[in-house]
């Protein structure tokens, strides 16, 4: 984690660092099952569907990761070993 998330104070950064503590926290617990966790930014263009809501909070971008066969495949084929 970079210090200025670890610094930030700010709600934003408080619910970072909290999303963040849950996740590594299932990393953490004891298990005897190898674990992978695995982090992809993909941005897309958004600015043709205006501003709203859905573009403000990120939604619309995690609508369309979801919906987009292309990136989903490219996620399969190139870490196929994640899915067996």
């Amino acid at each position: 984690m970079c210090q200025a998330s670890s610094a930030d104070s700010s709600k934003k950064g408080k619910r970072f660092m909290e999303m963040l503590n849950h996740c590594l926290d299932q990393l953490r617990a004891p298990s005897c099952e190898h674990r992978v966790f695995m982090r992809c930014d993909v941005n897309f263009d958004t600015s043709l569907q205006g501003k709203n809501l859905n573009t403000m909070i990120g939604r619309a971008a995690h609508i369309e990761f979801l919906e987009s066969d292309s990136y989903v495949k490219f996620i399969m084929w190139s870490f196929p070993q994640l899915f067996r």
